[in-house]
């Protein structure tokens, strides 16, 4: 994937077509024993840091319907995405990948609505709203 051809994500290795919408909450994972003390103090015991999900949806049709529906049905996917918390200034950052990171992920909470129907035997006729959320493993 090259940055400046604007592809935001690839799912297996297939460049998806640019989402209407692309959301990334960071979300941190406690310990089981996590909690809040009867003086109301929390006791916070982090696990792992910045989770990455990815809240994803497209208005496309024919082709693109299917492909953004196919990469997502798989129980393991490989994701390549536009990875804001990547610093180009800091020590750690790879040149070779870029702004991108790769991770593992499920998919979930998976959408399809019909906006426009077409002519029937022209798939590209159609419009469709699709949507789902990447979890990293």
């Amino acid at each position: 994937m090259q940055e400046n051809n604007r592809c935001l994500l690839e799912i297996d290795g297939v460049p998806m077509p640019n989402p209407t919408t692309y959301e990334i909450p960071f979300d941190d994972l406690d310990s089981a024993d996590s909690s809040q003390s009867e003086s109301g103090v929390q006791i916070r015991n982090r696990v792992r840091a910045f989770i990455s999900q990815i809240n994803l949806a497209w208005r496309v049709s024919g082709a693109d319907a299917t492909k953004v529906l196919l990469a997502s049905k798989p129980d393991k996917v490989q994701v390549k995405f536009l990875d804001p918390t990547i610093d180009p200034d800091s020590e750690g950052y790879d040149p070779t990948k870029g702004l991108y990171s790769t991770k593992e992920m499920f998919v979930q909470s998976r959408s399809c609505t019909l906006v426009r129907l077409g002519n029937a035997g022209d798939r590209d006729s159609s419009l469709w709203d699709i949507s789902f959320t990447l979890m990293e493993y």
